[in-house]
């Protein structure tokens, strides 16, 4: 019963990735297309929702349709070199869904996404986005959780370190005395320059994601479905090990696997899955 327990638990946590994704793009797309939608209250951190997105891609189909859109207004404020180095986290599938966003990017202009979008073939493009859903003509950058991308529409998408310090020197962030230099903010004045009516919390969702996203192509995998319940313990036990951070980082109280024998950690583990699906129903 145990594997039984665990691939509920993997659903349930399915379920509520869906809804964290979905949240999140109604919190940076246009909010005239998607208005009623429940939006997130905590940063989004663009890269990792658009990796994020692409691994649940084929079990919520609006999901592409967003992508897509995204990929034809908004991909401007995307790190290419950021997410490229943050797919590697990532399950395989995942690194060929990027290509076929990348495909749509370039379609719209963006040449630096040219490295990754493969041949231009009719294969590389994925799914055929639905006509009828399109989420206006640009993002809107409005709401709190939008922070990060409304600050590369305003400053552009890589801060560099000369442009950090001219600010420092206009006393409109603070450097540190360290080597190297780190800088800061007193987010107050700029809320107020930004008309912001709350800060939102930042969460390390690439980690998360990037564990979320294992587990669920391991839980489809022949590997768990066919597996003895002492090495799908095993391969739950090197999952949490290996994405220790996506817990302590969020401060997401999960049991050790260190303190479980053999297939006993099953139960933990699933306990782990629904821990963390609360975690986040509560954080997004």
């Amino acid at each position: 019963m145990s594997r039984e327990t665990v691939a509920k638990a993997a659903e349930e946590l399915r379920r509520s990735a869906i809804d964290v994704a979905w949240r999140q793009w109604c919190a940076v797309g246009s909010l005239a297309s998607i208005a009623g939608e429940a939006g997130a209250s905590a940063l989004v951190d663009p890269e990792a929702l658009i990796l994020f997105s692409l691994a649940l891609r084929d079990d919520e189909r609006r999901l592409w349709d967003v992508l897509t859109w995204w990929a034809r207004t908004g991909v401007g404020l995307l790190s290419v070199q950021r997410i490229k180095k943050l797919a590697r986290e990532y399950p395989p599938a995942v690194q060929g869904r990027l290509a076929e966003f990348a495909w749509y990017a370039v379609q719209s202009g963006d040449k630096r996404w040219q490295s990754l979008s493969g041949t231009g073939a009719a294969e590389s493009r994925g799914p055929e986005p639905r006509r009828d859903k399109w989420f206006g003509e640009g993002p809107e950058l409005i709401e709190p959780a939008a922070l990060l991308l409304r600050l590369r529409a305003g400053f552009g998408v890589g801060a560099k370190a000369d442009l950090l310090e001219d600010m420092a020197r206009a006393r409109l962030v603070h450097a540190s005395g360290n080597k190297p230099v780190e800088f800061r903010v007193n987010p107050k004045p700029w809320s107020d320059l930004l008309e912001l009516p709350r800060l939102s919390p930042w969460r390390y969702w690439q980690p998360l994601y990037a564990f979320l996203m294992n587990t669920l192509a391991w839980v489809d995998s022949d590997g768990f479905q066919g597996g003895t319940d002492y090495l799908v313990s095993s391969k739950a036990r090197d999952l949490v090990i290996a994405h220790r951070a996506a817990f302590t980082r969020n401060g997401i109280d999960v049991p050790r696997p260190e303190d479980f024998k053999g297939e006993s950690y099953l139960t933990a583990f699933a306990g782990t899955l629904r821990m963390t699906g609360r975690w986040l129903a509560r954080s997004v």
